[in-house]
Order: C-alpha cells, then sequence, then structure tokens
C-alpha cells in the first residue's frame, strides 16, 4: 500500500505540473483531486502551501490553515535537528477513534527550472501533496488469510494426532520379548530379516504388521537414496544456474558502468551546450548595457538579433532534451495520420530554410498511400529533424530528394540528400545524444547532435524502423518505416 500510494502520489505530482506548464488551471486541479478522492481507498487528497490547503478533496478544507504544531503537521516538522525533512516523501500509518488503520503520505512538490516564470528560484518547495489512504481492505484480507491459518492448523493437528494414536494402538500389544532379536536385527541394518508367523492371535497379527513395517522401511531407504541421488543433481543443476545468474550479473553491472559512464559524458556535453549559448547572449547583452555602441542602432539591433538567435538554439535544445525524456514514458496519444498531409504541413518552414542556401527540394508521393497511427506532435518533429538535417548538411545550390511510398504493410519516408556524407565509424554513433561528426562540426559550428537521438526514440515509440546509409563527400540517404493502419483517399504526385 505504501508502494502504490508513492506511485499514486508521483502520477498526481506529474498531471499538476504538465497541467500547470500547459495551461496553469488550477480548477482543473481541483476537478482531478476530487475525481481521485472519489476512489473506494482514498480517503482524502490535498495540495498545502505555506500551511494552507489550496486545493482538496474535501472542499471544506480549501483555505483552510494549519500549524507547525498539529497532529498532522508536527509528523513533518518536527525532527531531531530541529529542521523540517520537508525535501523527502514522508508516511505515517495511523488510526482513528473508530480504530480504522490509514496510511498518510506526505510527497513534497519541489520548485523546478520550469516553474520560475511563476515562482521564486529561492523557494525550494511550492507546496505538499497530502493524500490520506484507507487500510480496511487489506486489514480485512489479513484477518480472513489469520482465520483460514488458524482453521487449517487445528485440521492437520487433529490429523496427526489421529494418524499417532492408530500407530499406538496397532503395535501397542506386541510382546516385547518377541520383538527384542527382530527390533535389533532391523537396527543393524538387516531389512531383510522377517519373523515367522506360527498363530492367528495378536501375536502374529503384530508378526505380520511387523514384516509389512520392515518392508516399507526397504522401500524407504530406496526411495531415500533416490531422493539423495536427485537431490545432489539439483544442487549441480542449482549451483550450474547459480554461476550463470552470477555472470549475467556481472554483465548487467559492467553494462549499468558503462551507462553510467556514457550519462555522465552527456551531462558535461549538455553543460558545454549550453554554456555557449549562454555566454554569447551574455556577451551581446553585455555590449549593450555596457554602452559601447550606444550611438549605433543597427549593431545594437545585430547584437540583439544574435542574442536572440542563441536563444532559440538553447530553448530549443532544451526541449528536444524535455522530449527526449519523456519518450521514456509510455502516455502518448495516438490518431489515425495523413503522412502526406503532415508533410505539406511542414513544407512552407523547410522550402523557407532551403531557400536560404539555394537548395532545391524534391517530394514525390505514390497514390493511395496508407494512414498511420501515433502521435501527430512528436512524428512532425522527427520528419522536420530528418529533412532540416538533410538541407544543413546539404552543399550550397544542391538538392534534397524526399520521397513517399508503401507496400500497404508499412509507409516508408526516403529523404537522399546530396551533402557532406557520415563516415562509416560515426554513422552507428549519430543516434547517441549530443554527437557530432568532425565533419559535421567543421561545416556548421551550430548545432547540439540531439535531434537524430530524437528522431530514433519517436521511431522507436511509433514501433518503426530507421536506416542510414551515407558516403562521404556524396550524400546521405535517411529511410524511415512506420506501420500503417489503413489506406487514406487517393493522392497524385510528384511535387517540387
Amino acid at each position: 500500500m505504501k508502494l502504490q500510494a508513492h506511485r499514486l502520489t508521483d502520477t498526481i505530482k506529474s498531471t499538476i505540473r504538465e497541467s500547470m506548464i500547459r495551461n496553469g488551471s488550477h480548477d482543473e486541479i481541483q476537478a482531478m483531486l476530487e475525481a481521485i478522492g472519489d476512489r473506494e481507498d482514498i480517503e482524502k487528497v490535498s495540495i498545502t502551501c505555506r500551511g494552507t490547503v489550496r486545493a482538496s478533496s474535501w472542499r471544506e478544507d480549501i483555505g483552510k490553515t494549519g500549524h507547525k504544531d498539529d497532529q498532522g503537521c508536527s509528523f513533518c516538522h518536527h525532527s531531531k535537528d530541529g529542521r523540517p525533512p520537508l525535501t523527502v516523501f514522508i508516511h505515517r500509518i495511523y488510526r482513528d477513534q473508530e480504530g480504522k488503520r490509514f496510511i498518510e503520505l506526505f510527497n513534497p512538490i519541489l520548485n523546478e527550472t520550469v516553474c520560475y516564470q511563476c515562482h521564486s528560484k529561492e523557494r525550494q518547495i511550492l507546496g505538499v501533496l497530502n493524500m490520506v489512504a484507507s487500510l480496511s481492505r487489506v486489514d480485512k484480507s489479513i484477518s480472513a488469510r489469520k482465520r483460514v491459518m488458524y482453521i487449517s492448523t487445528i485440521i492437520i493437528f487433529l490429523l496427526f494426532s489421529l494418524e499417532i494414536f492408530y500407530f499406538i494402538f496397532r503395535f501397542v500389544h506386541v510382546p516385547i520379548q518377541k520383538l527384542t532379536l527382530a527390533t535389533r536385527r532391523v537396527a543393524k541394518g538387516d531389512v531383510d530379516y522377517h519373523i515367522d508367523i506360527h498363530s492367528t492371535d495378536e501375536i502374529g497379527e503384530l508378526a505380520r504388521s511387523f514384516n509389512v513395517m520392515t518392508e516399507k522401511l526397504k522401500k524407504s531407504w530406496s526411495e531415500i537414496e533416490a531422493w539423495n541421488r536427485e537431490l545432489e543433481k539439483r544442487v549441480e543443476e542449482a549451483t550450474a544456474q547459480l554461476t550463470m545468474a552470477n555472470k549475467e550479473l556481472q554483465e548487467t553491472n559492467n553494462r549499468l558502468q558503462i551507462a553510467d559512464q556514457k550519462k555522465t559524458d552527456i551531462l558535461v556535453t549538455v553543460a558545454h551546450d549550453i554554456r555557449g549559448p549562454l555566454s554569447a547572449v551574455k556577451s551581446c547583452v553585455g555590449v549593450i548595457l555596457g554602452g559601447y555602441i550606444k550611438d549605433d542602432q543597427a549593431k545594437q539591433k545585430d547584437m540583439l538579433q544574435r542574442a536572440d538567435q542563441r536563444v532559440d538554439e538553447l530553448l530549443r535544445f532544451t526541449n528536444d532534451l524535455l522530449d527526449l525524456s519523456l519518450l521514456e514514458e509510455p502516455w502518448h496519444e495516438r490518431e489515425e495520420i495523413d503522412f502526406d498531409t503532415l508533410i505539406d504541413s511542414l513544407m512552407p518552414k523547410l522550402r523557407e530554410n532551403a531557400k536560404k542556401r539555394g537548395i532545391e527540394l524534391q517530394y514525390e508521393i505514390h497514390d493511395g498511400l496508407p494512414l498511420i497511427k501515433g502521435d501527430k506532435t512528436l512524428l512532425s518533429k522527427c520528419v522536420f529533424y530528418i529533412i532540416e538535417n538533410a538541407i544543413k548538411y546539404s552543399h550550397e545550390n544542391g538538392r534534397v530528394s524526399i520521397a513517399l511510398n508503401s507496400d500497404h504493410k508499412h509507409i516508408h519516408l526516403l529523404v537522399l540528400d546530396e551533402g557532406i556524407g557520415i563516415p562509416e565509424a560515426e554513422i552507428k554513433c549519430i543516434f547517441e545524444p549530443t554527437f557530432r561528426g568532425e565533419l559535421a562540426k567543421k561545416h556548421d559550428k551550430l548545432g547540439t547532435g540531439v535531434s537524430m537521438a530524437l528522431v530514433e526514440k519517436i521511431v522507436h515509440v511509433h514501433r518503426g524502423h530507421i536506416d542510414v546509409n551515407s558516403q562521404v563527400g556524396y550524400g546521405t540517404k535517411v529511410i524511415v518505416s512506420l506501420p500503417s493502419v489503413k489506406t487514406a483517399h487517393q493522392k497524385k504526385g510528384p511535387r517540387v
């Protein structure tokens, strides 16, 4: 219950965050909390900011102000060192006056960079998400299982007692003298020894029972030996499996170390890529604020344009990193999309970029292209980045060809340029975040290397495949294949 409740509060926090980033509607957050509070196991869920309830599934609590010495607040606000541990997730389990158990969770809502537009950077905590969940269903389940356990224990005890009683009843009348020799022989391991039967009275019956016992004992010893052999075999198999598991664990640990090193490298690269545009913006603003060109409005405008361009690059880089991280979660809405129409919507901006460098764009499509199902925003960004890179790394006055066709099961996008190309050794690295090849850096110093990593993630999310072929000095060909759902209306091409 603690783990599930923790995950639920994290989900609520993520939803609130996205809602506030999107439109900042407090009514939408209040409606969401009321919907969550209607669940059977949820007693109450609320958001408290600086001691005041801002939103709650109990509307009567909105606007109430608490004190840090109150029962609920003192749990967070009193610690051994005198400081409130509000930066960590806290939970407690308590009982009400009726004896019912509840679990109460306090999950802090931290201030993030994206929140600075509405909140001060100095604030570490924006509020606390508080949720109270009932443990009644868990307690009922525990009680039911205890009753079953008690009844089962009594039944097993009775059955075991009956078996012992039967054994004692059957063998207690055996004359000790008659069994002395037989028991000694059996004790020495002679399980083949039998008592001769000369009568049909109780002694004879006891003798026959003893003989049966020795036969069973012999069979049991044989079974024990077989079990021992089987146990040795299973121990060997388990040892082999454990050895293999240890080997797999070591391999996994090595992969994690490599992944951790890659993460560190990416963070260093990201910091470097962010520092460059920020330094350029600071330099431009510093020149203007310093009054060095106060009499030259043209230079001032040029400086501001350069700063604005750097800010746009930084914003796009940040958005790409955010999209790249969000693609790890399966939350994307999917709809049926006409891929041809999607590309048409991107062409004006792409033609504008191509015109600046004298690049000719050729766009060819086939008739009866099928629809695909996916996230329109992500696919638009994917297609735009592929074609934009083809334009960016083409030679001036070159040509970029775009083709769209289908084999009924998949739709294929082909983008071919006549640019600088990619060395064969670097092709497998272009989908790594922040990677840029040496030729790409020489051709265009601006760039972050995030776009193709984002493209590969988007294609993977849509269960597609991307293939890149290139030759240095001759150009690059990119083919994206996505699964289709049904045939769209007829269209005719080619277009330029």
